[in-house]
């Protein structure tokens, strides 16, 4: 209905919307009963003649929504353009003043659930008119990665940790002579221990090669057991979500490191500490999560009888995380990223064995781990405040591995070896859910496959490599973790 002066107003509030939109490879979301107005004219209009002024408002928008608002002018330059939240502050003002503006707002969901706009005339005509869709805001981009990729984070760091300890109670309770770098799938390990006489190191190594046991190879002279062992273990995974909307790919590194005293023949306690650092890129959110963070911990081991031990790991762990989401080449406020840290806590547990047969050795084993997180509240840079939240996530595996230590030459050993793991994960949440689904970890029944072999020199030099394939049985989804190890004997 025309007003005084020229003026017009149209007040409109939705309260019901049922519009499906998607935005480039994340999930349809339902539009707002704000957006669905908008998409029924109400913000619509043109006034001419100095003074006259149009105003549309519009209420119940949702985060994500993005209405694009377009303000065209019978000369370029006259009029004024403005769009407001629903406490009166601008949100945009045309300052350009072009014959056509468009703009496209992303809306917030703080104080922008509900908008005005509202054009002025300087004389000549100047019209208004939108649309809008239904989208995933920044912000809410950048929690759906802290949601789905940050327990990614955690069992690929809880795996590093705990395969590194497991292989350090190993190598502590082997009484044949180890060479000073030792690994596994997708890990280097540095044993730092007291160099043994030369006279030592050839009987041991043939003792290792099951040698003992066959006619005319006299009894080696076996080293005394050492009581303290210093190691150091690397891993490299990389994890691949392929589903085609939403692809993650993403790089960590884990760094491991420990201190282990046996207490007698079959007992040993131990400290453990990690550093991890990792990518994680999501292309459809054009954004990525990355960080670091510190581990501290401890271990113990008892071995019950000669070919069966069990063993718990208890640590704890700070980790800083940095995301980023949305590009702000297409939305006012098309942009949102933080910095949010979380307090994890890690427990483990296994049991396994050792059976040496006609020159091979089978290693049977069942583990589980698991691990708590809690992320504090934080506010990103649009201004939104993100929750606090806590999840768990855990793994428990069964399986083995078969190896076959030879002679390559006369001067040369090569032990290569297999293995075949099932994997179950589990997770539990209490983030909201977000509206942007399969970026994450699935929970479920996976296998597991290791392979990997190492040439070693009478001298102790080694080189190996070794390989691991994870996630298999899992739609669209891949875990590899790549393993080089070398020795330099001292």
């Amino acid at each position: 209905m025309p007003l005084p002066n020229g003026s017009h107003r149209c007040c409109r509030s939705w309260i019901t919307g049922f519009v499906v939109a998607a935005i480039g490879g994340v999930s349809p979301a339902l539009a707002s009963a704000g957006c669905d107005g908008v998409n029924n004219n109400f913000i619509q209009g043109s006034v001419a003649g100095a003074g006259a002024t149009h105003t549309s408002f519009v209420s119940n928008f949702a985060a994500g929504d993005v209405v694009t608002i377009t303000v065209t002018r019978a000369t370029a330059g006259s009029g004024t353009f403005r769009l407001a939240g629903a406490n009166g502050a601008n949100v945009f003002v045309d300052t350009v003043k072009g014959a056509t503006a468009v703009v496209a707002y992303s809306v917030k969901g703080t104080t922008d659930t509900s908008l005005t706009a509202e054009i002025v005339s300087a004389g000549p005509q100047i019209s208004i008119s939108a649309v809008c869709r239904a989208g995933v805001a920044a912000s809410q981009a950048l929690r759906a990665m802290q949601v789905q990729l940050t327990p990614q984070v955690a069992i690929t760091s809880g795996a590093a940790i705990t395969g590194a300890v497991d292989t350090a109670i190993a190598d502590a309770f082997s009484s044949s002579a180890l060479a000073p770098i030792t690994g596994g799938p997708g890990a280097i390990r540095f044993n730092l221990q007291p160099a043994a006489d030369e006279r030592e190191r050839i009987p041991a190594a043939f003792e290792a090669l099951s040698y003992a046991d066959r006619p005319g190879q006299r009894a080696p002279v076996r080293r005394p057991e050492r009581d303290w062992s210093v190691w150091v273990d690397g891993r490299g995974t990389r994890w691949v979500n392929d589903d085609g909307a939403n692809e993650v790919r993403s790089t960590q590194i884990n760094v491991t490191a420990g201190l282990s005293r046996k207490l007698g023949s079959d007992a040993l306690v131990g400290l453990v500490m990690g550093y991890e650092d990792f990518r994680y890129d999501v292309a459809s959110l054009d954004g990525n999560l990355k960080g670091h963070g510190w581990t501290a911990g401890a271990y113990g081991a008892l071995r019950f009888t000669p070919q069966m031990r069990v063993d718990g790991t208890l640590a704890w762990s700070k980790v800083n995380y940095e995301a980023i989401a949305g590009s702000s080449s297409t939305a006012i406020n098309g942009t949102a990223s933080g910095v949010f840290s979380g307090d994890r806590l890690l427990a483990s547990t296994g049991l396994t064995g050792i059976y040496p047969s006609s020159g091979f050795i089978l290693e049977p084993s069942a583990r589980i781990y698991v691990l708590w997180e809690r992320q504090a509240a934080w506010t990103d840079s649009l201004g939104l405040e993100q929750a606090a939240r806590e999840f768990t996530i855990g793994r428990a595996s069964v399986g083995g591995k078969l190896s076959y230590p030879l002679p390559a030459t006369a001067s040369v050993s090569l032990t290569p070896y297999v293995g075949a793991y099932s994997d179950y994960r589990l997770s539990k949440d209490n983030a909201a859910p977000v509206d942007i689904v399969n970026l994450g970890v699935k929970d479920g029944l996976s296998g597991r496959v290791v392979t990997g072999f190492a040439f070693t020199s009478r001298q102790g030099a080694t080189l190996a490599v070794g390989a691991e394939l994870g996630g298999l049985g899992l739609t669209n989804q891949s875990l590899w973790t790549a393993s080089a190890r070398g020795v330099v004997p001292f």
